[in-house]
């Protein structure tokens, strides 16, 4: 793994435990960081596991 690549490819690694662990916020600042980093294959992940949050946050009561 590129150096370059290292940072948002952890911040990945820490949004999936954090999501894994109930902590959605966390794992939301996480995959928004990722998402700023620029990777494109990294954001393109954090994309989709931020829209899969959104989803299941949609049908819960406020």
């Amino acid at each position: 793994m590129a150096e370059s690549n290292a940072v948002p490819a952890r911040l990945l690694v820490v949004g999936r435990l954090r999501e894994l662990a109930g902590d959605h916020v966390g794992a939301v600042v996480a995959y928004r960081q990722v998402i700023l980093a620029g990777d494109p294959a990294g954001a393109a992940e954090a994309r989709r596991r931020l829209e899969a949050l959104v989803v299941r946050w949609a049908g819960r009561p406020v």
